[in-house]
C-alpha cells in the first residue's frame, strides 16, 4: 500500500525538479544570447561613451517593450478545435502586433536620432538583421543541443 502512494508522489515531485531545471536551463540560454547581442551591437557600432550612455537606455527601454509585445503574441496561440471566428481573431490580433512592433521601431529611430548620428543608427539596423540571421544559422545547424557548445564568432555576412 505504500508503495502505490510513494510512487505518484515520486513522480510528481521529479516532474516538479524537471520543470525547474528546464527554465532555469531555458533562463540561461536567452541570457547567453542577449548578451552576445549586447557584445555585437557593441562591436558594430562602436559608440563612445557619451554616445553609448544615451543609447543604452533607449534600446533597453524598447528591448523590453518589444518583448513584451512578443510575449502576449505568444499567448495567443490557438489549438486545433478553434472555430473561424477565433482564427480571424487571431489573424487580426497578429496583424496588430506587427503595426505596434512597427511603431516602436518608428519610436526608436525617432528618440536615436536625438543622441547618435544617423550613419550609426543604420548601423544599427543592419546590426540587428545580421545577428538575427547570424542566430537562426547557429540554431538551424543544430548546435543548440550541445551545452558546451560556444556559437562561433559573429561576423558580417554578404548578400544572398
Amino acid at each position: 500500500m505504500k508503495h502505490k502512494l510513494l510512487n505518484p508522489v515520486f513522480t510528481f515531485i521529479l516532474g516538479c525538479f524537471s520543470l525547474a531545471s528546464n527554465a532555469q536551463r531555458e533562463d540561461r540560454e536567452g541570457g547567453r544570447v542577449e548578451s552576445l547581442h549586447i557584445a555585437y551591437i557593441t562591436e558594430k557600432l562602436q559608440l563612445t561613451p557619451a554616445e553609448a550612455q544615451a543609447f543604452w537606455p533607449i534600446f533597453n527601454e524598447f528591448q523590453a517593450k518589444l518583448k513584451e509585445i512578443r510575449r502576449q503574441r505568444r499567448m495567443g496561440g490557438l489549438d486545433a478545435k478553434a472555430s473561424d471566428a477565433d482564427l480571424e481573431k487571431a489573424a487580426i490580433a497578429d496583424f496588430d502586433a506587427e503595426e505596434r512592433i512597427n511603431a516602436l521601431k518608428k519610436d526608436l529611430f525617432v528618440q536615436l536620432k536625438k543622441v547618435l548620428p544617423m550613419r550609426k543608427i543604420l548601423k544599427l539596423i543592419r546590426a540587428e538583421r545580421e545577428f538575427k540571421t547570424h542566430l537562426l544559422d547557429f540554431l538551424r545547424d543544430g548546435r543548440r543541443n550541445e551545452p558546451d557548445d560556444e556559437p562561433p564568432p559573429l561576423r558580417p555576412r554578404g548578400r544572398r
